[in-house]
């Protein structure tokens, strides 16, 4: 969806 480049990993943490 939206790149982990951007803060969103902070609401949303990435799954890898």
């Amino acid at each position: 969806m939206e790149p982990v480049s951007i803060p969103s990993y902070i609401d949303d943490p990435p799954h890898f």
